[in-house]
């Protein structure tokens, strides 16, 4: 799902692409038809690995 809104709607800035609207995490796991506490794991994770910010319900692409 993160990979077809980066193509879809990402927007360079410098660097990083950003998804230039918010995203709630509970829509993202509706999107992808799982549960937000695994939508949840899923981005801590990407966080972790830094391919992912995910602030003030922003989702930008490292």
């Amino acid at each position: 799902m993160l990979s077809g809104l980066k193509a879809e709607y990402g927007q360079k800035r410098g660097t990083v692409r950003q998804i230039p609207f918010q995203i709630l995490l509970k829509d993202l796991a509706v999107l992808s038809g799982t549960t937000t506490e695994t939508v949840t794991t899923v981005v801590k994770q990407l966080q972790q690995q830094n391919k992912i910010r995910y602030n003030r319900k922003l989702i930008s692409f490292i």
